[in-house]
């Protein structure tokens, strides 16, 4: 099986904080089920299209390209 990379622009609504903590324990469980991986995290500085910047930038690696296991988890 081929690995999967997954890139994640996300946008933080700070008026959502309790949204956000819960949206990172979801996800988080759902990563360690599927031994997802970070590879990485940027903090987005300048925006050079558009008029709507997101905070942040992330990228994760899934072990394989198989979805099957992932819908058994949601």
């Amino acid at each position: 099986m081929y690995k999967v990379i997954l890139i994640i622009l996300a946008t933080i609504n700070p008026n959502e904080k309790e949204a956000l903590n819960y949206y990172f324990e979801q996800m988080n469980f759902l990563y360690e089920q599927v031994e997802a991986k970070p590879i990485s995290k940027y903090k987005i500085s300048e925006l050079l299209i558009g008029n709507q910047k997101p905070n942040l930038v992330s990228i994760m690696e899934f072990p394989n390209q198989d979805l099957d296991y992932l819908v058994n988890l949601v």
